[in-house]
């Protein structure tokens, strides 16, 4: 059976320009109407695609997929290079996941913060007071009151030399 990418799109729930972009990268080897022009979908392409959606929801990237379905169009196995990138995403969301909860607490605590202070127009250098007032973990900042800025520190040192 074929399919147009209309077809194609509503199956999958891809929007057709992503079906084209598919296509375009080479994901799917889609046949052309040779009467019009317009590309001609198999079920094979429908199914292609949604692996493709199934290993993107596993944290696959585009580049990746493209890998696993050229090892397995050439019927060479993709498995241990599918577990090495699943280990490896899995790591990389383990560390996302941890400086989420370092936000999240950062927030908590700015939140509570600043429930106590009130509002305030900014004067001076000053932009919000709330967010200037919260401790950002592993950045350092000096206080801009009374002290010149870096850049402005850099400038001087420029002129003078």
């Amino acid at each position: 059976m074929s399919f147009g990418v209309a077809d194609v799109s509503r199956e999958t729930g891809l929007s057709r320009h992503t079906v084209h972009y598919y296509v375009a990268r080479g994901l799917l080897r889609v046949k052309k109407d040779s009467r019009n022009g317009y590309h001609r979908f198999s079920d094979s392409d429908v199914r292609t695609l949604a692996f493709v959606r199934r290993a993107q929801a596993l944290g696959f990237m585009l580049g990746e997929i493209e890998t696993v379905l050229a090892m397995s169009r050439r019927h060479a196995s993709p498995c241990p290079s599918v577990r090495d990138i699943v280990r490896r995403r899995l790591w990389e969301f383990h560390g996302q996941l941890a400086q989420l909860e370092g936000t999240c607490r950062l927030i908590d605590a700015a939140l509570r913060r600043w429930r106590r202070m009130p509002d305030s127009v900014p004067y001076g250098k000053e932009i919000c007071r709330l967010i200037e007032s919260v401790g950002t973990p592993g950045l350092t900042f000096e206080p801009l009151e009374g002290r010149a800025s870096t850049i402005q520190r850099a400038r001087r040192r420029v002129r003078r030399e």
